[in-house]
């Protein structure tokens, strides 16, 4: 998918778009998802200039994090154990950069599963960054926030 404008941040598109870019931090710098709070609260934490590499390094930062948070709970957890698997598949396409096809290989699923599996990865992201990002607009209304 070529680089173009996205219009809403956090869509599957626009995820989408910035996991495919994963290992370039200067197109991942100007991704949309750099002006979002989540990135700016984290750039500012970290004190770093605003340049395309340093925030697209912020936005990684942010996206692994979120990434992390799927499926992390008790295995038991028929949902957590559902989440892990989404986590796997955004882990192993876009992070660590494995062909689709093997990765659906690799967690036994056809691959028309996989898809609608990745579709779900990407849709269970947004919903955190999401819940995060509102959450950071309702600390900053509030006056939690510096």
């Amino acid at each position: 998918m070529p680089n173009q404008v996205v219009s809403d941040p956090f869509s599957r598109a626009s995820l989408r778009q910035a996991l495919n870019n994963w290992s370039n931090v200067i197109k991942l710098g100007q991704h949309p998802l750099t002006q979002t709070n989540i990135v700016y609260h984290h750039h500012q934490k970290l004190r770093r200039p605003n340049t395309p590499p340093l925030l697209g390094l912020s936005l990684r930062e942010v996206l692994r994090a979120a990434i992390d948070q799927m499926g992390n709970g008790p295995e038991t957890n028929q949902r957590n154990k559902k989440l892990y698997r989404l986590r796997q598949i955004l882990v192993q396409e876009f992070v660590h950069g494995e062909e689709p096809y093997a990765v659906a290989l690799s967690l036994n699923m056809p691959e028309r599963t996989y898809q609608e599996n990745r579709a779900l990865a990407l849709e269970e992201l947004a919903s955190i960054l999401i819940e995060i990002e509102d959450t950071l607009d309702r600390n900053s209304r509030a006056g939690h926030l510096p």
